[in-house]
């Protein structure tokens, strides 16, 4: 379950501990989560403070990264997920896929799916026309022994 408690909430300052900050970057990873918000898709200033918040947790500066959690948390809050983000998600995964060639067993499995997929829209393609064919028109419902008076 996430909690749902606000991450402002947590203590910032010079009361931040390790313990506190780990628990509110669990937070803002959840709240992330939530919203299907990976660190990849933060715009940049939102990247740049969990950059912060990690070399602050890294450096034992647990007030740093509360602070930098925190305003962390209120981007990812106001981070719109509508089509242009969509979008740009999608182009920065076809972009990664892209860089990266496929070893020879996931090369084969691709090309695997894709000829199951091309043979299904084969066969989709070649009975669509024979379904059709086989309704009823008018004129063979007129044509049953049992519809002529």
């Amino acid at each position: 379950m996430v909690n749902n408690a606000s991450p402002a909430a947590a203590p910032a300052g010079a009361q931040a501990t390790k313990a506190s900050a780990d628990k509110l970057r669990k937070q803002v990873r959840a709240h992330m989560d939530q919203k299907g918000i990976l660190i990849d898709d933060l715009p940049p200033a939102a990247k740049a403070l969990w950059q912060t918040a990690s070399k602050a947790m890294d450096d034992k500066d647990f007030a740093s990264a509360a602070e930098a959690l925190t305003d962390l948390d209120q981007a990812v809050e106001g981070i719109a997920i509508n089509g242009d983000f969509i979008k740009a998600k999608m182009g920065r995964i076809n972009r990664d896929v892209a860089k990266k060639a496929p070893n020879e067993q996931s090369q084969k499995q691709i090309n695997g799916i894709l000829a199951e997929v091309s043979d299904a829209m084969t066969r989709a393609a070649t009975t669509a026309p024979t379904r059709r064919s086989t309704r009823s028109s008018p004129s063979s419902v007129r044509s049953r022994p049992h519809d002529r008076r």
